[in-house]
């Protein structure tokens, strides 16, 4: 079975299944510009706060935060803003510490934070873990025989 899609015009997808010739029209709204942040790099949708609307994690490398959006339904959000102390770079939610509500980790260049969810999508602020050890002694670069 394979799936086709069509553009029938902007906005308008004609997608059909090959194998028993059904067709769907699929229509797309207008994009609704959000004020997630400044300078978004990354974003993903997760259930945050269990009420079966996908709510959005988006990635402001500049401003070193996460900012959760909250799906109202109808195109609105509530926001919130959680500062990272490094520019993030990707993003996974799952649950890390096993108690039924979703987690925020978030990587950078120096390790991964951890924003701990809390009844109604609220998170607590990140604890941030290095990506090495504390402490841990760095080797230099190694001496090259010199070439003759």
């Amino acid at each position: 079975m394979s799936i086709c899609s069509k553009i029938l015009s902007p906005g308008l997808i004609l997608f059909s299944i090959a194998s028993c010739g059904a067709a769907a029209q699929v229509r797309f709204l207008d994009a609704v510009p959000l004020a997630g942040a400044k300078s978004p790099n990354a974003a993903l949708a997760a259930d945050l706060n269990g009420d079966g609307k996908p709510d959005l994690v988006v990635l402001d490398n500049s401003a070193s935060s996460v900012n959760v959006l909250l799906n109202r339904g109808a195109a609105k959000f509530s926001i919130s803003r959680h500062s990272v102390p490094y520019g993030p770079a990707t993003a996974k939610v799952a649950d890390f510490n096993h108690d039924g509500i979703p987690d925020i980790a978030v990587t950078d260049s120096k390790g991964v934070s951890i924003l701990l969810g809390m009844p109604n999508g609220k998170f607590s602020r990140a604890q941030t873990y290095p990506a090495t050890p504390p402490n841990q002694l760095t080797t230099p670069f190694p001496k090259w025989p010199r070439r003759r």
